[in-house]
């Protein structure tokens, strides 16, 4: 479908009133839709709303209501899409099961924890919960029987207290792509936790001479979990870094102890306090934002040489002279597409899509926000396949679609007005619906909508030369880049 030329987009007037964009997800077969509900509409208790998707429409298949209000990020539909699992805040967890005539009934409510719950994240095959507390790390698994059982508790001291406030979530908490691996970055310390089996083991990350006064502020594993970035932030200038730096380290996975080694570092000259990064799929490439000497952004591109060590290959500027503002971060999200050709990033003034061609990163489609309000939030999301890409500047003007087209070009395939700000985006898993998820902060709190986006090809256009097949195949030791290799189908 999104192989034709030109793509149109239907609402159907499908808008729905939500309480947050982080709580609203898809199954995986894309039959069905959650969306938490504001307060205000439900009586002051918190609820979730499952809905059906059929042709061009939604309709309600049931009403879940929660004990206290969810933890954001802190659900998750079963492999099969037939149970919602959902975690509390107060430390509760709720699984409502997929009954034959289409509805959804309360199938379990089990406490698991007696603190409340800061973040919560499942893991990608939905058998592993890992749960943050003010002073601990706890990890769930799922057994046989469809129970949940405790198989990991790390308890820690604030050594660093100074510096971190108690009650926020980790500045990084994610499972590998295998469910074998979970990093996280809290209160300045480093750990990844590794399974076999059942048998969770704790590998606290820290270099030989960590520098006074220094915490990791930021984090992220391959796919795979090969590899490790880590931010290092320093509170005292170091004599060996340039001033206001911090220092990404990369560490590398083996099959013996220890398990993880440092492998490499370098200064870093980024925005505070975030600190985006993005590996490729292939684990050969790693993204991440840095500052020029005059103050403005870019994102730099480090890239796996044959002889197996990392080294800056591309400088990529955002948009038309992107300066920087140095109260606000300049860029605040990056990412690769599924296949790896094709990589977004979101600054403040607009996002920018490039794509791996000929070698080399080239810039193919740039969107301005119009807006310069701090809260403007410009948002991209990838197709399920990878070759196509939404775009929003955030600002209530338009969203555009685009995607490859006859003869390798990068073509602009749709463009809606999106009406108020749009803070997210999601496709369906199928790629045939875009949620549009958005909202403004008002005098008796947050208020936010859901658009459901039907897309289909117009009729007054063919499908494209299959550009869009081709696919990324590893370079010849005597490049540094992967190369990209085009398959056409009948």
């Amino acid at each position: 479908m999104l192989a034709a030329e030109r793509i149109l987009a239907d609402d159907g007037n499908l808008g729905l009133l939500c309480a947050s964009e982080y709580n609203t997800m898809y199954s995986p077969d894309g039959r069905y839709l959650v969306s938490q509900h504001p307060v205000s509409h439900t009586g002051q208790v918190p609820c979730l709303s499952i809905w059906r998707r059929e042709t061009r429409s939604l309709h309600r298949a049931s009403l879940c209501c929660l004990d206290h209000p969810l933890v954001d990020y802190g659900m998750t539909f079963s492999a099969d899409s037939r149970r919602l699992l959902v975690v509390s805040q107060e430390g509760n967890l709720l699984i409502w099961q997929l009954q034959a005539e289409g509805s959804w009934h309360s199938s379990l409510i089990r406490r698991l924890c007696h603190q409340p719950v800061l973040a919560a994240k499942f893991s990608p095959d939905t058998h592993w919960l890992a749960l943050i507390t003010r002073t601990r790390l706890l990890i769930f698994g799922e057994t046989a029987s469809h129970a949940w059982q405790e198989y990991c508790d790390l308890r820690w001291m604030y050594a660093q207290a100074p510096f971190f406030l108690v009650s926020v979530p980790p500045d990084a908490m994610e499972f590998s792509t295998d469910s074998q691996h979970l990093l996280l970055v809290d209160h300045g310390d480093a750990f990844v936790f590794e399974r076999d089996n059942t048998d969770w083991q704790t590998n606290n990350i820290r270099p030989d001479a960590l520098p006074n006064f220094s915490f990791y502020k930021a984090g992220q594993l391959s796919p795979r979990a090969n590899w490790l970035a880590l931010v290092l932030h320093c509170q005292v200038d170091l004599p060996q870094l340039p001033r206001n730096c911090d220092i990404l380290e990369l560490w590398q996975r083996h099959n013996e102890r220890p398990y993880w080694r440092f492998f490499s570092k370098r200064s870093l000259t980024i925005a505070r306090p975030f600190c985006p990064l993005a590996f490729s799929p292939d684990e050969r490439h790693l993204a991440l934002p840095e500052r020029m000497d005059n103050g403005n952004p870019y994102v730099s591109v480090l890239s796996l040489t044959p002889d197996g060590n990392w080294m800056s290959a591309f400088v990529l500027q955002l948009g038309p002279d992107l300066m920087a503002r140095a109260w606000f971060p300049s860029i605040y999200s990056i990412g690769f597409s599924v296949q790896g050709r094709y990589l977004a990033a979101t600054a403040y003034t607009g996002v920018q899509l490039w794509q791996y061609q000929a070698g080399a990163w080239r810039p193919v489609v740039w969107k301005d926000s119009q807006c310069t309000e701090i809260d403007t939030t410009p948002s991209f999301a990838f197709s399920p396949d990878g070759w196509h890409c939404a775009l929003s500047g955030g600002d209530g003007g338009s969203l555009s679609l685009h995607g490859p087209g006859p003869g390798g070009r990068y073509l602009t395939k749709m463009q809606v007005p999106q009406g108020e700000s749009l803070r997210r985006m999601l496709f369906s898993p199928d790629g045939t619906c875009l949620l549009l998820l958005g909202g403004e902060g008002t005098a008796s709190g947050y208020r936010g909508y859901a658009r459901l986006l039907h897309l289909m090809p117009a009729a007054d256009t063919e499908p494209c030369d299959r550009t869009a097949t081709g696919v990324i195949v590893a370079a010849p030791q005597d490049h540094l880049m992967m190369t990209a290799s085009i398959v056409k189908r009948s």
